[in-house]
């Protein structure tokens, strides 16, 4: 199903039984340039997208709340190389400019990340399936509070070379661990 949101076509429910879903480019010939389903069924896991995306936002209040609180049981999210604003690694959209974090599917629970220079406070929050980090070798640095409200968050592993600060991890499991390697 579709709408229109600030002259943008928007994605705004997705019913599937398939576990895999593909965002098309265009409906009766107008492209689809935004992400943002107040649905996604429970069973969707993966979902493409093409080079049209050109948001996951609400275009409004600018929060990315769609594939975060409606989709629960997205695993991955996987870009086409030729979208010129976002990319995705290992299931995760970024942005392209400057490599930040825009969507971590809601029931992912390993996070394999690109390097970041700084991990700042508030990057990866009420990511409530996440088991496992695991920060990239050039990460230099991992802010207080940068992960927060992780409740199945277990472990991080994190380079030699990082620095973290003792809060860089709040509101975890009990047993979360750090792992260096």
């Amino acid at each position: 199903w579709y709408n229109y949101t600030e002259s943008r076509l928007n994605v705004c429910h997705i019913e599937s039984e398939s576990e895999v879903v593909s965002v098309p480019y265009s409906i009766e010939g107008f492209k689809i340039s935004l992400l943002n389903p107040t649905y996604v069924s429970p069973n969707v896991r993966e979902i493409y997208v093409g080079d049209n995306i050109e948001s996951f936002a609400d275009i409004a209040s600018g929060y990315i709340v769609g594939l975060k609180a409606y989709a629960p049981g997205l695993e991955y999210v996987h870009v086409d190389p030729n979208n010129k604003v976002f990319k995705s690694h290992e299931g995760v959209v970024y942005s392209k400019e400057n490599n930040m974090i825009v969507v971590i599917p809601s029931a992912m629970k390993i996070f394999k990340m690109l390097p970041l220079e700084k991990i700042e406070k508030g990057l990866i929050d009420h990511a409530e399936a996440i088991e496992e980090i695991h920060i990239a070798e050039g990460t230099k640095s991992i802010e207080a509070y940068a992960v927060s409200d992780c409740p199945n968050l277990k472990v991080a592993y994190i380079p030699q070379s990082t620095e973290v600060s003792s809060a860089a991890f709040y509101n975890v499991n009990k047993s979360f661990q750090i792992v260096r390697y």
